[in-house]
Parts: C-alpha cells; sequence; structure tokens
C-alpha cells in the first residue's frame, strides 16, 4: 500500500463524501416539498446533515495539504485552469466550500429570501459535481497511468460520494431525530402537596402542577448571596450554556415534533440507506470487470492487477462490502420498517455500517493508488 499518498487518500474520500452528502440532503429537500410538506419541517430533519457537510471538506482539504513538499505553493495550483486538472479541482474544492458557507450562514440565521437561498443551495451541489470531475479528472487523464486511464476511475469516485454521503446522511438524520425527540417539551408533572387550611379544608391533599421558578434576589442559591469569585465563575458558565444552547437550537431546534417531521425522518432514511446500498453493490459488481480489464490489457496493467491481487487487500475490500450493504439491506432498513421512535441498538447498527464503509473506502482508494505505474518509466512498488 502507498502509505505516501495517506493525505490524498483521505482528501478524496472525506471530500466524495461531502458532497454525496450534501445531494442526498438536496433531494430529502426536493421530496419533502413535492409531498408538500412545510419548509420548517423538512429543515427540521435536514439542517444538522447540511452543517456537517462543509467540516467535513474543510478536514480534507487540511489533510491534503500534508501532501505538499510546501504548502505555502498551493495558490500557484490556481495559475493553470485552462489545461490542469488540479487547478480546476483546487478551484471547484474552494467554490464548493465557499458557496456552501454562504448557504449554511443564511440557512442558521433564516437570512435571505427562500429563493435565494434555494439557488446558493443549487449552485453549492454543481460546484461539489466540478470538484469530483475535477478530482477524477484528475487521475483519468494522466494517460501515462493505464490503471488510472479506465472507466473504473469515475464509477469508483462517483460511487464512493454516494455509498458513503448516503450513509452519513442517514447517521446524522437518525441523531437529529433522537436529539429533537429529547428537547421535545416534556409533559407537565403533577405532584401531591398536603392540604391548605381555608378553602381546602376537609381534603387530605391537592395536585398542583410542578414548574421550575426562577430564582430570585431573595433565593439563599441566588448571585446575590455568593461571594464575588463564585458569581463570576456562574457567570462565565453561563456564558457557555447559553452559546452552546444557541448552537443546539440552530441545529437540534426544540419543540414537539410533528408526525409529519417524523414521517419525513424515517422515509429519508429509508432512501439514504437504500442509495448507500446500492452505490456499494455498484461498487463490488464493478471491480471483477476492472480487474479483467487489467488483466487482459498490456504489460504495465497486468503487473498492477498482479499487485492489487497479492497482498489479500483486494479480499478485504470486498468483503467488507458485502458486510456493509448486507449490514444495511437485512439488519438496518428492516429496523427502520419498523421504528417508531429512537433505538439505541438502530444508531449503533447505523454507526457500525458507517464506520466499516469509511474504511473501506480507504482501503479502496488505497488499492487505487497501487495503479500509480506509469508506461516506460520504473516505478518503485510502495
Amino acid at each position: 500500500m502507498h502509505i505516501g499518498e495517506l493525505p490524498m487518500i483521505i482528501f478524496t474520500v472525506v471530500a466524495q463524501m461531502s458532497v454525496g452528502a450534501f445531494w442526498i440532503l438536496g433531494l430529502i429537500q426536493l421530496i419533502g416539498r413535492r409531498s408538500g410538506m412545510s419548509n420548517t419541517t423538512i429543515d427540521r430533519i435536514t439542517n444538522a446533515g447540511m452543517y456537517a457537510a462543509g467540516p467535513l471538506l474543510l478536514f480534507g482539504f487540511f489533510a491534503a495539504f500534508f501532501h505538499l513538499n510546501d504548502p505555502f505553493h498551493a495558490p500557484f495550483t490556481l495559475l493553470h485552469i485552462g489545461s490542469s486538472w488540479l487547478s480546476r479541482e483546487l478551484i471547484s474544492g474552494v467554490l464548493y466550500a465557499g458557496l456552501g458557507a454562504c448557504f449554511a450562514i443564511a440557512q442558521w440565521f433564516n437570512i435571505l429570501s427562500r429563493t435565494a437561498r434555494d439557488t446558493l443551495a443549487g449552485l453549492t451541489a454543481l460546484a461539489g459535481l466540478a470538484l469530483i470531475i475535477s478530482m477524477t479528472g484528475v487521475y483519468y487523464f494522466t494517460e501515462t497511468v493505464p490503471a488510472w486511464h479506465n472507466i473504473f476511475t469515475w464509477v469508483s469516485f462517483f460511487s464512493s460520494a454516494f455509498f458513503t454521503g448516503s450513509l452519513a446522511v442517514a447517521l446524522a438524520l437518525f441523531i437529529a431525530w433522537s436529539m429533537q425527540s429529547g428537547n421535545a417539551a416534556p409533559a407537565r408533572k403533577q405532584v401531591r402537596e398536603p392540604a391548605r387550611a381555608g378553602a381546602y379544608a376537609g381534603t387530605s391533599s391537592v395536585l398542583i402542577d410542578e414548574v421550575d421558578s426562577p430564582i430570585t434576589d431573595a433565593s439563599p442559591n441566588s448571585s446575590a448571596t455568593q461571594p464575588a469569585p463564585q458569581a463570576r465563575a456562574g457567570k462565565k458558565t453561563g456564558l457557555m450554556t447559553k452559546v452552546l444552547d444557541i448552537v443546539k437550537r440552530g441545529v437540534f431546534p426544540d419543540g414537539q415534533l410533528s408526525d409529519e417531521t417524523v414521517t419525513l425522518a424515517q422515509r429519508s432514511m429509508r432512501l439514504s440507506t437504500a442509495i448507500a446500498a446500492i452505490a456499494g453493490i455498484v461498487l463490488m459488481v464493478a471491480y471483477p470487470f476492472y480487474m479483467t480489464s487489467l488483466g487482459l490489457g498490456s504489460e504495465v496493467e497486468r503487473t498492477v492487477a498482479h499487485h492489487i491481487a497479492s497482498h489479500g487487500y483486494l479480499a478485504i475490500r470486498l468483503v467488507s462490502l458485502a458486510v456493509v450493504v448486507v449490514l444495511i439491506v437485512l439488519v438496518v432498513r428492516k429496523q427502520l420498517e419498523k421504528a417508531t421512535s429512537p433505538s439505541k441498538p438502530l444508531v449503533w447498527l447505523l454507526a457500525g455500517a458507517f464506520v466499516l464503509a469509511v474504511l473501506t473506502e480507504l482501503l479502496g482508494r488505497g488499492l487505487h493508488y497501487e495503479g500509480l505505474v506509469r508506461v516506460g518509466i520504473n516505478t518503485v512498488f510502495g
């Protein structure tokens, strides 16, 4: 395995996951609107995933910088957009991140009109498409590397986006569903209190509503009676709590979940897992065709095929892909069909499928770099 390419392995997998997740969330938005659901209902479900897509891409770019000999020379890659797929990759990545950030800010603070935000979202999705096309072009159009100049490069990169991106969305939706169910306003409790004299004389007890009353200055626990250092510490803690509360409410708003919201969450999770399963199957089917094309190709291609198959990594890759697909189809989707409320076993199943999917994609991208053997140039295998 080419461990020296680890930064690019991480970048390509994570960036594709980010774009795939954004596409799936956009698809959920479209389905919700065509079903006649309100924008508020749709946003409650999709916002958490939307805000996670951007940091994923930034993490990928951060990893990619470690691949550069001098990270400060990265801006010079922008100078050849007319001829270099690497320049196009970087520019489209910056556009995707910038437009996505503008959309996330507009969505968070509820600024701009819905039409303007939809336009931003559409431009972000197109920038993501340009990013994956450019990313694939960097490898596919390197004709001196026959193993990359193969249709499999296009299939694997786009399938990876839908495979990991869909599972990331399914997990984010489930977490949003769980958190918002926990944030729902609880029913008012009733407790018994000893009867007071007067109007209630002759009864043993009465029912009163239990409500939380604010602490007043007369309260012994109020900050007015605390020493000054403790009061300042309380203020700092209170400020941090307020900041966290703002973040939490922006991603996981409070309030009782409507039946419409729960229905959309369930449908979206089933859709996301279905897309992930299909993408995983496409990858599994594509590998035999890819290996066959290499085996029937030039001497360099046959050498690549031998190296990919000889270390056992390909077998691990295919088995792990099959495990994820089986886990999604036979376990996760059946659990989702029966689920009427969030459950810990289901979130662990989803999390396990997602982690295994990311790991197998990292392994698959490592196998991709095994193809780095150029025609007419002796290359030392890692």
